[in-house]
């Protein structure tokens, strides 16, 4: 399933202490990702800054998924960043 990246940031001090008391020896995701089946939200005005944001996002994993995303061209010179095989919600 092909999702977009709706935006994203990192995790705070305390999420992050939280998700360590729940679960100690988990591996703990940095970055929280917000997706959505159309490009709406994180439209992206040139592909230099949006290869940035795909070197930010690498390594990000859904349960056993590890998302591969990728820049889509939009019109007027616009991009977007895919997970082009985002298991489905």
């Amino acid at each position: 399933m092909k999702v977009y990246v709706r935006g994203f940031r990192t995790k705070t001090e305390d999420e992050i202490a939280e998700e360590r008391k729940r679960a100690p020896f988990s591996v703990i995701e940095p970055l929280i990702i917000a997706y959505e089946e159309a490009p709406d939200g994180l439209i992206i005005s040139s592909r230099w800054e949006a290869e940035c944001f795909c070197r930010e996002l690498l390594g990000v994993h859904v349960g056993d998924h590890y998302c591969q995303f990728s820049i889509d061209e939009l019109a007027n010179e616009r991009f977007a960043i895919a997970c082009l095989s985002h298991p489905d919600r």
